[in-house]
């Protein structure tokens, strides 16, 4: 799938800028707190699924 290897190059991307010193950890933090957030508004997209009706089934879930 296209989403699993653009987030693996951007883990990439972020590992390489970190060690090579163009970004500090803070940066990378917020980088990934924007990844984050824009799978969040995908997966229910991807899943077919809301974020609610996936805590409620996990909660059925013994």
């Amino acid at each position: 799938m296209d989403l699993v290897k653009e987030i693996q190059e951007l883990k990439q991307a972020i590992q390489d800028a970190l060690e090579d010193g163009r970004i500090n950890l803070r940066e990378a933090i917020r980088i990934m707190r924007e990844a984050a957030d824009v799978l969040a508004l995908l997966l229910p997209l991807i899943l077919g699924k809301t974020a609610q009706a996936e805590n409620e089934a996990e909660k059925a879930t013994p």
